[in-house]
């Protein structure tokens, strides 16, 4: 109908993202996939128009090879990216791939192909981060952080937002390969002078970067997982404050994110309300407490009105500094009234130890 209609001149009123989303779907119900189409999105959004145009208006035979070789070029800025293989019955969405990055961008294009098949799923307890909530994190890091790890990236709306804060070294993992590369194109669209290093692999059972030493660890990790590895990695040198229990994989990402720190090194994390009051965590919280490593707890109110269900609570912590085991303490971010023994200071700048209070994020409500 669609080829029948363009030869009498009837041109569609659809939006290039629309045209992308509807020959996608149409793909997809004969047997096509979208993941291979990420590495096309990023060598496309390096040509020019003009170069698109061409593209969009070769012979399907023609724009199958180029757009293998489109790829071929691309494959080696994401590291451990897959062969991709075009074929003849992908020459339509390679065809409006082409035409969505030339009108409205590699961004647009890419969250077309979000919505299709890398929709963050709430079965696996990973969830996208929101992106005001994603630029408060890179906010508690103090200063613009050089190097900073994401290790559960998902997106990398995480990393993305410690690039936009002056971050140059960008180091994520996740699980799932399709959304490792995702994350990688996402990055190199939106942060092209940065160096982006992404790897698809379990950070728990198998860290892909385990001497690097990150100035800041961001991480919204999957919540509620019981078979994170407990067993097999009871004697992880990872567990300076405790080994974590079963059921407190949270615990276990957390001392994950000190261990990639420096002394002084920061780290925020957002965590379900229960990773701070389960008994099954109480001596690991303990240690957390008494070795200087916990330096804030922040309850966002707004996250119940926000489809992030998990977030709600974020811890921020700093690498073990021996000089700093009285240091533990619960920040305040508004200004409260003066404690008893305390200094008439409030704000950020001057926070009073044992306090908590819960934040508004602008743009969640």
């Amino acid at each position: 109908m669609r080829a029948w209609l363009a030869s009498r001149g009837h041109v569609s009123a659809a939006s290039p993202s629309e045209e992308l989303r509807t020959t996608l779907r149409l793909h997809e119900q004969s047997g096509g996939g979208t993941s291979d189409l990420l590495l096309l999105v990023l060598a496309a959004a390096g040509r020019s128009p003009e170069e698109l145009t061409a593209a969009a208006q070769l012979p399907d035979p023609d724009l199958v090879s180029r757009a293998q070789h489109d790829v071929a070029t691309a494959a080696d800025a994401v590291p451990g990216a897959d062969a991709v293989r075009f074929k003849a019955d992908d020459a339509a969405v390679l065809r409006a791939l082409y035409a969505c990055v030339r009108d409205e961008g590699g961004q647009a294009a890419l969250g077309v192909l979000a919505e299709r098949e890398l929709e963050d799923s709430a079965a696996s307890g990973a969830y996208r981060t929101p992106a005001p909530l994603a630029d408060l994190l890179a906010r508690l890091i103090p200063g613009p952080p050089a190097r900073v790890l994401d290790p559960a990236c998902g997106s990398g709306t995480l990393l993305a937002a410690a690039a936009r804060r002056g971050a140059r070294e960008l180091y994520g993992q996740d699980t799932l390969p399709v959304r490792a590369r995702r994350s990688a194109v996402s990055l190199m669209l939106t942060a092209p002078e940065t160096t982006v290093t992404v790897r698809a692999a379990d950070s728990l059972r198998a860290d892909a970067f385990p001497c690097l030493v990150a100035d800041a660890v961001l991480c919204n990790p999957p919540f509620g997982v019981r078979d994170w590895g407990h067993d097999e990695l009871a004697y992880d040198p990872r567990w300076a404050y405790g080994v974590p229990p079963r059921a407190e994989s949270e615990l276990a990402w957390v001392q994950h994110a000190l261990a990639h720190l420096p002394s002084g090194g920061y780290a925020a994390l957002i965590l379900p309300p229960a990773t701070a009051g389960r008994a099954s965590g109480r001596r690991v919280r303990a240690e957390l407490v008494r070795g200087g490593a916990l330096r804030a707890v922040i309850a966002c109110r707004s996250a119940r009105r926000c489809r992030c269900t998990s977030v709600s609570r974020s811890g921020c912590c700093n690498g073990p500094n021996p000089a700093a085991r009285s240091a533990s303490r619960c920040c305040s971010w508004t200004r409260r009234k003066r404690p008893r023994g305390g200094r008439r200071r409030y704000g950020r700048s001057h926070p009073h130890p044992g306090r908590r209070e819960s934040v508004g994020i602008p743009g969640l409500g």
